[in-house]
């Protein structure tokens, strides 16, 4: 029959039937004609009640839907495959005991493809659990893999598709540019679409253009083949390695170079461009410095030294594997040696390891150290560093932002910016100015946030995991500078792009503080802390990281305890904070504000008068807070003084945020004292923005006898056995009850719990 016939007949049986009708059409790319779009356009326009499920290997088919004026979903191979979470929720519904290493290994192997997954579910079953599962399991899926691939795909290959497969599957992503490289004489648009619609390779979209990949199991099939066909694969290695280096592709390049074990070509490549390799491919570098060879790297101290870092980390010990010089004098002089390039590269590698390590601190003493040797070197063989100084400093900039030094941070991304610029290093002149946004926007310059990130989209977003990290700052400062002018909206959006962060993001600090902020916000503290909570558990260095990590997070904790009432657990957290640190004394003075202790408020505040160099947001946030205490001490003078000041910096910077800290009345009573309302204050008033924490937040303070009674109560003890366990009557403990429940509030030994939990006094 012919396909004319066939469409007719399928066409009348559809109309004639008198219910809604869904046609799954599989494998349609296999159908011979070149009607086919026209055809089932023709169907769903006579036939308003059905629906047309299709499946094709390729996406030559159905490229642009909206040109047969349908409505349309597509759904892509990616999404069918298994995540890795669905991975382990499949692993968990079937009841198969699997460890991480396991999982990780089926996901690899398998590529989540459901077919495959299926079968790796059957090989657990049979291999027992010992110290050497991990291995047989890996020899079992790849084995069962293979078979798979070779029997239901390459088999139903014609041979001199299958030949053009073994040639190119060296290359686990190619274009049309790679494949015509590896095998001239061939057209590779037309052989790479067959070996698509057989489902062997799948096509995607990438900033780069059209690519296709091997599916990793069929890609360990076709290797084999290569193998077995005598095709020398270093070679292929060689050839792939020059041809990502002739175009600029590090990454690649140098993963090629060490498959074809071209030591002295990777070494060469890790000195020249360790600074981006360390910010865009971490994992690549790590892999390939554990594959050098030892006795490669006695000549390449910086080199060694890396690998050695490596290997700390995560081990809580950063080490001293590098001896600078601690004197300014000295470290500029080593800059005119000839070991100075080493001592610097030597030195940066450290540096970031201890960033990656959670030891921001540290880092930060040694950047400023390594910036005096660059100003020696500077001084005497500038052309030894000149092309990595924009990326270096974009790192350091970085680095002083995670240990809290943000003005630093600010003059050392500002020269990476400009550098990056006239060298026309985009990645980095992106990198810089969206991380210049992010500096600002933190520290209370809404305005300027907002320049930088004007200036950041006047530059291409870089590939790979550099771009999720140019992404992850802008957003960051997007959202905080929203806030910070109450467009709750705006915020919200940048936030939900950033979706879940990668276990490598070094800005989550940043990004749970902003998520904290826009809890308070929205008045979803709860949420706002459970944020907080599942990120230090999804960043387990978040415990020991030093630098703006435990002041950010405490401070965001202590607001939104705040936020729910909850002024108990808020001095809780007080009691913990880092001494003399600036982010979490602005909260500290307002629970003592909100508690009804303006004097211990004050006290708080005068702190930020001698901070160095105070972040804008503190000393805003300071100045109303004092003013606030003041006016409550009836100091009108000096309220009225405290007023102005903030005023004048709310109206300078449109940091307009920290007046709905406030309660209202006082906001009220302070523009009647002085005549002055900033920017802000209106929308405030008139209730379009809500207060970010109560008028009041009441600590109850108990005596060490409340506190032990307390304790029994919660562990069950009756009024006898209080009495009994304190040597006193049962009136006693009558007497010390009523006083209690009076502080807490309650006419029940069940209310007094309740209220004695939510404010953390017992667990």
């Amino acid at each position: 029959m012919s396909a004319d016939a066939a469409y007719g007949l399928l066409k009348k049986a559809i109309t004639d039937a008198k219910r809604p009708v869904t046609l799954v059409l599989h494998r349609i790319d296999l159908l011979v004609t070149s009607d086919l779009e026209s055809m089932l356009a023709g169907l769903l326009e006579h036939c308003e009640s059905l629906v047309i499920a299709v499946t094709t290997s390729t996406q030559a088919l159905f490229s642009d839907p909206t040109t047969i004026q349908v409505s349309y979903h597509r759904i892509s191979a990616d999404f069918l495959r298994f995540s890795a979470d669905e991975l382990r929720w499949l692993f968990d519904t079937l009841c198969i005991p699997a460890s991480t290493a396991e999982l990780e290994l089926v996901y690899r192997t398998t590529g989540g493809l459901p077919a495959l997954v299926d079968m790796a579910t059957a090989v657990f079953e049979r291999i027992p659990a010992n110290a050497e599962r991990v291995d047989l399991l890996g020899a079992a899926i790849e084995e069962v893999a293979r078979r798979y691939t070779s029997r239901t795909v390459l088999s139903a290959l014609a041979e001199p598709f299958l030949g053009y497969a073994v040639s190119v599957a060296t290359a686990s992503q190619l274009d049309a540019d790679l494949a015509r490289y590896l095998v001239p004489e061939a057209d590779p648009f037309e052989l790479l679409c067959v070996l698509e619609t057989a489902g062997v390779l799948a096509q995607r979209e990438t900033t780069r253009g059209v690519v296709w990949e091997f599916e990793p199991a069929i890609r360990t099939a076709v290797l084999g083949l290569q193998a077995e066909a005598g095709i020398p694969m270093t070679h292929r290695f060689e050839a792939l390695a020059s041809y990502y280096l002739e175009r600029d592709d590090v990454a690649n390049g140098l993963r090629f170079a060490a498959q074809a074990q071209q030591w002295h070509t990777v070494i060469e490549l890790l000195e020249d461009r360790w600074v981006a390799l360390i910010a865009d491919e971490l994992e690549l570098l790590r892999e390939i410095l554990q594959a050098i060879p030892e006795a490669l790297l006695d000549h390449h101290q910086p080199i060694k030294a890396g690998r050695a870092l490596f290997t700390l980390l995560g081990s809580n010990n950063s080490g001293n594997l590098i001896a600078l010089p601690n004197e300014p004098a000295q470290l500029y002089a080593l800059g005119a040696t000839s070991t100075a390039k080493d001592a610097l590269s030597l030195g940066c590698v450290q540096s970031l390891m201890m960033r990656l390590t959670g030891d921001h601190t540290d880092a930060v003493l040694l950047t400023k150290r390594l910036a005096v040797l660059v100003e020696g070197i500077l001084g005497s063989q500038p052309q030894q560093i000149t092309g990595q100084l924009p990326v270096m400093r974009l790192q350091w900039g970085i680095t002083y932002q995670l240990g809290g030094e943000f003005n630093s941070a600010a003059t050392e991304l500002h020269r990476a910016y400009h550098e990056s610029k006239s060298a026309d290093i985009q990645f980095a002149a992106r990198n810089a100015a969206a991380n210049m946004a992010m500096n600002d926007a933190l520290v209370g310059e809404p305005a300027r946030a907002q320049r930088w990130l004007a200036i950041a989209e006047t530059h291409p977003v870089p590939d790979g995991w550099l771009g999720t990290a140019v992404l992850t700052s802008e957003r960051v400062a997007t959202a905080i500078a929203a806030l910070d002018r109450f467009d709750v909206g705006t915020a919200a959006r940048a936030l939900a792009a950033l979706g879940e962060l990668p276990s490598f993001e070094e800005l989550w600090p940043f990004v749970a503080y902003a998520h904290a902020q826009l809890a308070l916000c929205t008045g979803e503290s709860f949420t706002g802390l459970s944020d907080i909570q599942r990120a230090e558990t999804h960043y387990p260095d978040s415990g020991r990281s030093t630098g703006i990590v435990p002041s950010l997070i405490t401070a965001a904790k202590i607001d939104l305890r705040l936020a729910m009432g909850q002024g108990n657990r808020a001095r809780q957290l007080i009691e913990r904070m880092p001494e003399n640190d600036g982010w979490c004394t602005i909260p500290a003075a307002r629970t003592h504000l909100l508690a009804g202790n303006p004097s211990h408020a004050l006290a708080l505040c005068d702190r930020i008068d001698w901070i160095d160099h105070a972040p804008t947001r503190l000393v805003v946030e300071a100045l109303l807070i004092a003013a606030v205490a003041h006016l409550a001490l009836d100091n009108s003078d000096t309220a009225r003084r405290k007023w102005i000041q903030a005023s004048t910096l709310i109206d300078r910077t449109s940091l307009l945020r920290p007046l709905a800290a406030l309660p209202r009345p006082a906001v009220e009573r302070l523009i009647e004292l002085t005549g002055t309302a900033p920017t802000g204050a209106e929308q405030v008033l008139t209730g379009h923005v809500r207060p970010l924490f109560p008028e009041a937040v009441p600590i109850v303070e108990l005596s060490e006898t409340e506190m032990l009674i307390l304790t029994l109560l919660s562990s069950g003890a009756s009024i006898r056995q209080i009495a009994d366990n304190r040597f006193v009557s049962i009136n006693t403990v009558k007497t010390q009850l009523r006083a209690l429940y009076q502080k807490l509030g309650g006419h029940t030994r069940d209310q007094v719990l309740v209220t004695a939990r939510s404010l953390g006094l017992i667990r």
